[in-house]
């Protein structure tokens, strides 16, 4: 699994209108704004003029052998004026403001410092472009104030299921390979929480030491990292108190960093025995809960997981 789920998402199919400039996300939800450091971002650039000759257009993809560049493609990107670690670039054909290019990337720990941001929760990134022929620079792209990503994500296919693994043999989880009652499953997110130690940059996440979920990290970029785990029906994103039902909270074992992994989070939790079989919601849910009633909260983005 060694990278594999960096590039989930690349050429998603994100419509060129819906995009000025630089918009980044979180590659896993995709919901707007800055993950934080450590974390995997997701940049579309449009109108981006290409000199002739110095980006050529494809699909490029940081080789799994060697630790992630700052430069590939010959784009590279700047987050707080720190180099970004670069996964994946795609560039669109055709040259000048053609398309939208696209560039994966782990956001650097500049992310959290307060030095150069305008306001605690602005982040200021940036789009490296080649020079052109004359030997002068060609104006970087302009430099985008960008907040904070609104919430974590966990990593989906394409049509909506987790991308998850069985704790006891690192197998997929699939609809032909389903969760069952009672066992213990791994699914992938991005950004849900802190951890410590602080998480590497440009390598996989290695065995030892453990990087893991940190409950002295307060942080209020992190609005699920003390929330409860739910496997269910998907409740309304926000609500009242008594105004949808809960199951009991998952039996949650670990959260950290994945293992081999570049800026992956895994969480592993406890299927209940009495899971009915079905494809269930699996989501966070920040906020005052009990069996059968719910405070005022808000659910995290959901992703399906099946159960037979």
């Amino acid at each position: 699994m060694h990278r594999t789920i960096a590039w989930i998402g690349l050429l998603a199919g994100i419509p060129m209108s819906a995009w000025a400039q630089c918009t980044i996300v979180n590659s896993a939800s995709y919901q707007p704004g800055l993950p934080s450091g450590g974390a995997l971002g997701t940049a579309f650039c449009s109108g981006v003029t290409i000199v002739p000759g110095t980006i050529v257009p494809g699909l490029y993809v940081a080789p799994p052998s060697s630790p992630l560049p700052f430069m590939l493609g010959n784009v590279g990107v700047e987050v707080n004026q720190a180099p970004a670690p670069i996964l994946a670039v795609f560039i669109p054909p055709g040259g000048n403001s053609s398309g939208v290019l696209q560039v994966n990337f782990q956001v650097p720990l500049a992310r959290d410092s307060t030095a150069l941001q305008d306001t605690f929760d602005m982040g200021r990134f940036e789009l490296l472009l080649p020079p052109v022929f004359n030997g002068t620079l060609q104006p970087r792209f302009p430099t985008t104030p960008v907040p904070e990503a609104g919430q974590g994500g966990f990593f989906a296919d394409a049509n909506g299921y987790a991308i998850a693994q069985h704790a006891s043999d690192h197998s997929a989880v699939t609809l032909d390979h389903p969760a069952h009652a009672g066992e213990t499953i791994s699914v992938f997110a991005n950004d849900f929480f802190p951890v410590w130690p602080p998480p590497p940059l440009a390598v996989p996440v290695p065995s030892a030491p453990v990087y893991q979920f940190d409950s002295g990290l307060i942080n209020y970029r992190y609005p699920f990292y003390h929330a409860n785990l739910f496997l269910q029906d998907y409740p309304p994103y926000q609500f009242g108190i008594g105004s949808v039902a809960f199951t009991e909270p998952l039996q949650v074992v670990f959260k950290g960093l994945a293992v081999n992994q570049i800026g992956v989070e895994e969480i592993r939790f406890v299927v209940p025995a009495t899971q009915a079989p079905g494809d269930w919601a699996l989501f966070f849910l920040a906020g005052s809960c009990q069996t059968g009633s719910c405070g005022p909260g808000v659910a995290s983005v959901y992703v399906k997981l099946p159960v037979r």
